[in-house]
């Protein structure tokens, strides 16, 4: 009976693109020895069977006595592959193998090269303003500095501590911006479109906190992204879409200003790419927002999550934009694409997003007079119980 590390690998295997699964064979060449050969194996074996139900495929692992202890090795082999994989796109994924080495290499009391590496490491994080990540490194370079006999030790040491202070203020304030953005999304999400003296004063209450007086306020990329967040969800619940659409291209323009993190935060990226492009078809920017849904589609997914998110968002939403403009010829072309990737990523699309793009192709084929079809959806969204 297939057991849940079985089913652990087999979704681990099973949410890998073809790029990631060609690499994890290269990578597993590198890595000599029989239990590395029966890994390949059982890979090869997993993939070739994708679809079957886990049971079945375990009856036909007759090449080892030891399948417990396989599945482990080769769900480790896999992991490796990955950060292998990804640290050349993912600029937090280098950072943290940047950040291992700085601590290997002071525990080996090679300080000079730690420091070095250090000063390095914390250029690659400017690139993504994160503030967690520069903590780490300023703790191990003045540690490690402390273990040399530099002539500029205590200037060095000294700027050091200061942004060691800075980057503590940078945190507190992250942490707060964090904490607002939640509730008022909470609070949104909670109330939805219901206005009242009640719901208003409930926002407002929100929206009166010091740190949302002013914008120069946030000084990091996570504060300012939370604060155009937080003003985005308070304008559209307010109804006034002008200054709704200036927020969240606001936070579009963040990732202009720190474009490594287009690779290692693509749900982020394509998420504020999605909110501008919708904000724009709520002003009736028809051909601004279509744009931007453009540029949504040419990125190439780092992974299968981010696959299905851009799936989502260019399916709902860009369907939603032709219905709304009356560009009925544009929707029907995304119909074939649309029905077809519903099967492929089946319960990978969100409970939410599978009912809008029901509701979305329930409207085109009525409005186009396939009137069955149009019932057939209508069925599915009457059934998906998930979402009201």
């Amino acid at each position: 009976m297939a057991n849940q590390l079985s089913s652990h690998l087999y979704d681990l295997i099973y949410s890998l693109s073809s790029s990631e699964r060609r690499y994890f064979k290269l990578y597993i060449k590198n890595h000599l020895g029989k239990q590395n050969e029966l890994s390949v194996k059982l890979f090869d074996l997993i993939v070739k069977n994708e679809g079957k139900p886990i049971n079945k495929i375990e009856e036909e692992i007759t090449f080892t006595q030891h399948i417990s202890r396989l599945k482990n090795y080769l769900n480790d082999l896999i992991l490796k592959s990955l950060e292998a994989y990804h640290s050349k796109t993912s600029a937090t994924i280098k950072i943290r193998k940047l950040i291992t080495q700085i601590e290997i290499l002071y525990n080996k009391a090679h300080y000079h090269q730690c420091v070095s590496l250090a000063k390095k490491t914390l250029k690659e994080i400017e690139k993504i303003d994160n503030q967690n990540f520069k903590l780490d490194v300023i703790d191990w370079y003045i540690n490690a500095l402390s273990q040399t006999e530099s002539k500029n030790i205590k200037i060095t040491k000294e700027k050091l501590i200061t942004l060691q202070q800075e980057t503590l203020s940078k945190l507190k304030l992250e942490k707060e911006y964090k904490k607002l953005n939640s509730t008022m999304f909470d609070l949104a999400k909670k109330l939805g479109t219901l206005r009242s003296v009640e719901n208003e004063s409930m926002f407002k209450e929100i929206m009166d906190n010091p740190f949302l007086s002013d914008y120069s306020i946030a000084t990091s990329f996570s504060s300012r992204s939370n604060y155009n967040n937080i003003y985005s969800i308070y304008y559209t619940y307010l109804g006034d879409k002008k200054k709704a659409s200036y927020h969240n291209k606001q936070n579009l323009l963040l990732f202009e200003d720190y474009p490594a993190r287009k690779k290692s935060n693509q749900y982020n990226y394509i998420t504020q790419l999605n909110n501008y492009a919708v904000s724009c078809a709520a002003l009736r920017e028809y051909e601004k927002a279509d744009y931007y849904y453009s540029k949504i589609e040419k990125i190439v997914p780092n992974n299968i999550q981010i696959e299905v998110k851009i799936f989502e968002y260019t399916t709902a939403n860009k369907l939603d934009l032709y219905l709304s403009s009356g560009e009925l010829k544009k929707a029907l072309l995304l119909v074939s694409k649309t029905e077809s990737n519903l099967k492929t990523y089946g319960k990978r699309v969100s409970a939410l997003f599978k009912t809008v793009i029901y509701v979305n192709l329930c409207y085109l084929y009525f409005v186009t007079n396939n009137h069955k079809k149009a019932l057939a959806y209508n069925n599915l969204i009457l059934n998906n119980k998930s979402v009201s």
